[in-house]
């Protein structure tokens, strides 16, 4: 079963990237999703340029338990980032988005406090 993935980053002075791949597997896992962008902008983005938009598109979603068995997956290590995501979703559902944090939201390089409340950047 494979999955359309398509990105696109648009430069600050004009042009950009838009790419259309494909997951060969399904996934609900953040960190999955991050590692194709981050693969992908590697190989395919300007280093020195500024950017001004990024666009991520998964389309041909399937219900969650669908999957085709893969015996070069660590199943175990898949179904626990999948019961941790859940129980972070389900916290944020119930005590808010700032309920859950990463530990780099503490350092000097998180931005996740002072965006909490903001709506496309802005105060809302």
């Amino acid at each position: 079963m494979h999955v359309p993935f398509i990105f696109s980053f648009g430069y600050r002075d004009g042009g950009g990237v838009h790419k259309q791949f494909t997951l060969q597997e399904p996934t609900n896992l953040d960190k999955e999703i991050w590692e194709m962008v981050e693969k992908w902008a590697d190989k395919l983005c300007e280093k020195d340029m500024l950017y001004r938009t990024l666009s991520i598109s998964l389309t041909q979603f399937v219900p969650e338990g669908i999957q085709q068995l893969n015996l070069f997956v660590d199943e175990y290590e898949r179904k626990r980032s999948e019961a941790l995501a859940k129980t972070i979703d389900q916290l944020q559902q119930k005590y808010g988005k700032g309920i859950v944090s990463k530990a780099v939201s503490y350092t000097d390089a998180g931005t996740k406090y002072g965006r909490l409340g903001l709506m496309a950047g802005h105060k809302m």
